[in-house]
C-alpha cells in the first residue's frame, strides 16, 4: 500500500504499519514540484491526495483512473503519425475515417 506523502512523517515516528528509513522519507519530501506535479500527471494521480491524504483527492484520483487517458492517446497518434512514412498517410487517414464513420454509426443506431 503507498502512502501520501504528507503521512510519511508520521510513518517515521514510531508506526509499525510501515517502517520507514529517515533517508528515503527525506528524499521523498525534498523532491521538486515541478516533480511531484509531473509524477502526478503522467500517473494520473490527485496532488492534493498525494501530498496531503486529502480524501476528495483520492476520488478524484479514482475518477480520473476510470476515464481513458485521452490526451495521453492522442498525443501518442500525433506521435506515430509523425514518424509514418509521409506516402502512407493517406492510408492512415482513410482508416482513421473509417473507424470514426463505424463508431458514429453505431452511436446513432444507424446502419
Amino acid at each position: 500500500m503507498s502512502l501520501p506523502i504528507g503521512k510519511l512523517r508520521r510513518k517515521v515516528d514510531g508506526s509499525n504499519e510501515a517502517p520507514m528509513i529517515r533517508n528515503e522519507v527525506a528524499k521523498a519530501l525534498t523532491c521538486r514540484t515541478f516533480d511531484v506535479v509531473q509524477f502526478a500527471e503522467r500517473h494520473r494521480i490527485s496532488v492534493d491526495w498525494l501530498l496531503f491524504g486529502d480524501l476528495k483527492g483520492l476520488l478524484r484520483t479514482a475518477e480520473a483512473r476510470e476515464r481513458p487517458p485521452v490526451d495521453e492517446e492522442r498525443y501518442l497518434i500525433d506521435q506515430l503519425l509523425k514518424k509514418l512514412d509521409p506516402r502512407l498517410l493517406p492510408v492512415a487517414l482513410q482508416g482513421i475515417r473509417k473507424i470514426v464513420a463505424e463508431h458514429t454509426e453505431s452511436a446513432t443506431g444507424s446502419g
